[in-house]
């Protein structure tokens, strides 16, 4: 699993880096855009700036996807325990209000986990080598610096996971009792 997300990730993060860039740029009337589409931003990157610009930023990425899996899955298995064990129902028969509560706790916790490196890894796609590594970013934003932009993501994921994952352990159920297997 983190071999196959940090894989996707190094494929992808040229496409991510050229996004960011081509959002953080002040667009000026009547001057054309230094970035103009994705492959031309990646061009232009590793042409003025060294193939590792296009990079840099991954370390985050690397060291944030793994836990960031275990914490979303995990806190939404835990919370499922938690309220079979409360609801003294087996996981598979719970009510939809504690899937809800379940998957919105995970979407929590996953924010938690991933803010710190989505901050770090934005500051340093957008500002390229001049923003330093991970340590000189942290230092220049401060521990609350790295939660900027936490509260618009936990909007944006807790209700996301809160559907997610009841939509997924459901179709789950359907499915297998569709074709008569045990869900356990």
């Amino acid at each position: 699993g983190a071999v196959s997300g940090w894989t996707s990730s190094f494929v992808m993060f040229p496409v991510d880096m050229a996004k960011t860039r081509i959002q953080d740029e002040h667009i000026i009337k009547g001057v054309e855009p230094v970035y103009r589409n994705i492959f031309q931003t990646i061009w232009k990157v590793g042409n003025e700036e060294g193939v590792r610009s296009i990079y840099h930023g991954y370390i985050p990425v690397l060291l944030g996807s793994a836990p960031q899996g275990i914490l979303q899955v995990g806190t939404n298995d835990f919370m499922r325990r938690f309220f079979a064990t409360r609801n003294d129902c087996a996981m598979d028969k719970l009510d939809l209000p504690s899937e809800i509560i379940a998957g919105g706790c995970a979407g929590f916790m996953q924010v938690f986990a991933t803010s710190p490196m989505e901050r770090v890894k934005i500051l340093q796609q957008a500002n390229g080598q001049s923003s330093g590594n991970i340590l000189q970013v942290i230092d220049q934003i401060g521990v609350k610096g790295l939660f900027a932009g936490a509260s618009a993501c936990w909007m944006r994921d807790i209700p996301f996971c809160a559907l997610y994952f009841p939509v997924y352990q459901r179709t789950k159920q359907w499915m297998m009792n569709r074709e008569g297997h045990d869900v356990n």
